[in-house]
């Protein structure tokens, strides 16, 4: 794995400031003095030290230089693995996602709910440009559906795009969806019936969760980390007693833990699959959302034959409101293009032409860039909060990309009575049952971080925090006073 020099500074300093080496409001050197120190350009430093500031390790101070922040002596550790019972079971999810949606449409809420970007970090300016130039030049686009696979030039530019992530698919192995919702549908309808079994991870989005349901599939949940992602070692020993139609996974940046599957585990998990002869159906929708330029290639990449079929979309970075997603679907493609006729007939050309024209332009990447920087600097900021305001043995996730945290607190605390109190307060959050089939993680919450931070939200935060102390009881069984 290729370490970039501005990572290597990074980490340098990250380790000693994590580590009491370097304290609060202690001084960095000066730009120019770090870049002697390491042999290496201007440039470099300024990475570097531009994402110590991202992740809240220091402040800059104009014309006076680089300080460090205060870190608390002991971080608080990624949560815990639970006590899975493997056996295959009906998905019995929560009706929430009426609930969570109903709270991003509305202004007056906090917004800790749904992982929807803000307007202010989005493209919208530029996009909402292309739309218009569109629908003046050429009123046909208003007139007539794409194809049924979606717009060629689309479909062309999703090409060229994927191959940056070493997935090499043309333009006639892809096929445009309503989002990355209707991909993993599709997915999942294309290569199980009702009663077959299907792994999941455990916690899991809550949307796969949902359609599983909905489609009368059973579920397998495999205990899946924080720090790596789904227990493969686990699911090998289940395979044996269990035969699988499919595995859904996300590699990078899983929702709602933020993991990230290591290349070993991706290539273990895609020789599991050859062994014992079930489709990956990979769900790759954060994968632009890293806080850093580093690409992280899918599992997808490393397909020889199509059995993973790959969903994602342009939602989470981009527009959600324009739903265009794709999905690669490999051996599957006949299959789901039919289904696919049937059940939409085609794309608006208009969203899809002017999503092409932008790709094409170049904007992408030139966004891509703005926006990791904020979405890393928004969550590191909720994070800073949550350790100031939560009760002292919470339990928080540390992701690398993605934008929301995945929150443990003590193992008698009941997520619903949070969320129904944060619900009438106006303060959007999201209960831990709903990421599973089974109900698991009710001490635990997902928090949404993409919007900036407001004085709004810092108070939410430091009100939830004040209602957990309230509720919770702590290793003693007796309740917390604040």
């Amino acid at each position: 794995m290729t370490t970039f020099k501005y990572e290597e500074v990074f980490h340098h300093f990250s380790d000693a400031i994590e580590r009491g080496i370097l304290v609060n409001g202690g001084k960095l050197d000066s730009l120019r003095k770090s870049a002697a120190h390491f042999n290496c350009s201007l440039s470099v430093i300024m990475q570097a030290y531009e994402e110590l500031e991202l992740r809240g390790y220091i402040r800059s101070v104009e014309k006076s230089g680089f300080f460090i922040l205060h870190r608390k002596k002991e971080n608080l550790p990624e949560p815990e693995n639970y006590a899975h019972s493997l056996e295959v079971r009906e998905s019995r999810p929560s009706n929430m996602i009426s609930r969570i949606m109903d709270m991003s449409h509305r202004t007056d809420f906090v917004p800790f709910g749904a992982t929807i970007p803000d307007l202010s970090i989005l493209a919208n300016k530029k996009i909402s440009a292309i739309i218009s130039r569109n629908a003046k030049n050429d009123l046909q686009y208003l007139n007539h559906y794409t194809d049924t696979n979606g717009d060629p030039r689309l479909r062309e530019e999703i090409s060229r795009y994927m191959l940056k992530k070493g997935v090499y698919a043309s333009s006639d192995d892809i096929i445009v969806t309503n989002g990355c919702t209707e991909a993993l549908y599709l997915a999942i309808n294309s290569i199980s019936s009702p009663g077959d079994t299907i792994a999941i991870e455990s916690p899991a989005y809550l949307g796969v969760v949902t359609m599983l349901e909905h489609l009368n599939r059973n579920v397998l949940e495999i205990p899946t980390r924080a720090d790596r992602g789904m227990d493969l070692d686990i699911l090998n020993d289940v395979l044996n007693d269990n035969p699988l139609r499919a595995v859904i996974v996300s590699s990078v940046f899983q929702n709602p833990l933020g993991s990230v599957m290591c290349d070993d585990d991706k290539r273990k998990l895609y020789r599991l699959s050859e062994n014992f002869d079930f489709s990956i159906i990979e769900d790759d929708i954060y994968g632009d959302c890293s806080f850093t330029e580093r690409i992280y290639n899918p599992i997808k990449s490393l397909d020889k034959d199509g059995r993973v079929l790959y969903c994602s979309s342009f939602s989470k970075t981009l527009a959600p409101g324009l739903r265009v997603g794709w999905i690669i679907p490999g051996k599957q493609f006949q299959n789901i293009s039919g289904t696919k006729q049937i059940s939409g007939l085609g794309g608006s050309i208009i969203i899809e032409k002017s999503i092409a024209d932008y790709l094409h332009s170049g904007a992408y990447e030139y966004h891509l860039k703005s926006f990791r920087k904020k979405i890393a600097a928004q969550t590191y900021e909720i994070r800073r909060n949550v350790e100031d305001f939560f009760p002292q043995h919470t339990k928080i996730s540390t992701p690398e990309g993605g934008y929301f945290l995945w929150i443990e607190l003590h193992k008698n605390f009941d997520s619903y009575e949070l969320f129904n109190w944060a619900y009438t307060n106006k303060i959007g959050i999201v209960p831990g049952p709903v990421y599973s089939a089974s109900g698991k993680f009710l001490n635990c919450i997902r928090m949404s971080c993409g919007s900036p931070v407001t004085e709004e939200m810092k108070e939410g935060i430091k009100l939830m925090g004040n209602k957990i102390k309230s509720i919770v009881r702590d290793g003693r069984d007796r309740p917390v006073q604040i």
